[in-house]
């Protein structure tokens, strides 16, 4: 005799696994339309960016990231605060400061995993650990 129980267990093991696979098929399919059509992707998310509930995502979004840095600024004295602001202030033009391992994905805000990178190249790498540069030109500042 079969245990009911049993029978149970597996079919709510089998209905996880089917909602795992719906999942998963959807993720690859809009991440499919994503990667065939990046103009109108980007179209889409300024869009969004300006209507009222894209613009308060973005300052939550904002206002996480900075209380991060604050957080991680703590930890650092004050010599390497100051040795963090200067490079800021001594950014090149047409780069920007980024973080080697992003703060998204434990990096330190400290000296040692800043860098500087073309603002084009910034905006390639976004969070990215396993990120290479696509060329070393810089583009002129009249794109960005």
């Amino acid at each position: 005799m079969i245990d009911p129980e049993f029978i149970a267990r597996c079919n709510s093991l089998e209905f996880q696994k089917t909602v795992e696979l719906q999942r998963k098929e959807f993720h690859y399919k809009s991440n499919k339309w994503q990667r065939e059509n990046p103009e109108l992707q980007a179209a889409c998310n300024r869009k969004y960016l300006k209507t009222e509930k894209g613009k308060i995502s973005n300052k939550r979004k904002t206002a996480i990231y900075n209380k991060r840095i604050r957080e991680l600024a703590r930890e650092l004295s004050r010599q390497e605060k100051e040795a963090v602001r200067m490079f800021y202030v001594n950014c090149p033009k047409g780069y920007e400061v980024d973080h080697i391992i992003p703060i998204s994905k434990g990096g330190k805000h400290h000296i040692t995993n800043l860098q500087y990178l073309p603002w084009i190249e910034n905006r390639r790498k976004h969070a990215k650990l396993d990120w290479k540069p696509k060329d070393q030109t810089q583009p002129p500042l009249s794109e960005r």
